[in-house]
C-alpha cells in the first residue's frame, strides 16, 4: 500500500469477474473481465475496520477483454496471445506482452 498526496492509500489487488460472454460473426468467443476489487475499495474511501478517520484507501481497477478464436479445422477455441488469435496476425497494432501467458 502506498500513499499519495491526498493520505490514500493505493493498492492493487485485481479479482477477475467473468461478466460478459459474447460471440462474434466468425464464431469467435469474447469474453469480458472486471474487477470486483474495484468495487469494493473504490476511489478514496474509509479504510474498513480502523480507528482512524483520515486514512483513505484507493484500488487500482484492472479489467480485460479476451477472445478465444474458433478455428474451423479443428473445431476447437484458441486463446488469443499478444494480440493474435489462431496465429492470424493481430488487427490492430498492439503493445509486446498481452494476452494469457505474457
Amino acid at each position: 500500500m502506498v500513499l499519495n498526496d491526498n493520505n490514500a492509500g493505493i493498492g492493487t489487488y485485481p479479482q477477475p469477474i467473468l461478466s460478459d460472454i459474447e460471440f462474434n460473426d466468425r464464431g469467435d468467443l469474447i469474453m469480458d473481465f472486471m474487477d470486483r476489487a474495484g468495487h469494493q475499495f473504490g476511489l478514496q474511501n474509509r479504510k474498513f475496520l480502523t480507528n482512524i478517520a483520515t486514512t483513505l484507501v484507493a484500488d487500482v481497477i484492472s479489467g480485460d477483454i479476451l477472445i478465444a478464436g474458433y478455428n474451423c479445422n479443428t473445431g476447437s477455441y484458441g486463446i488469443e496471445n499478444n494480440g493474435s488469435v489462431n496465429k492470424a496476425p493481430p488487427i490492430m497494432e498492439v503493445r509486446k506482452w498481452q494476452g494469457i501467458g505474457w
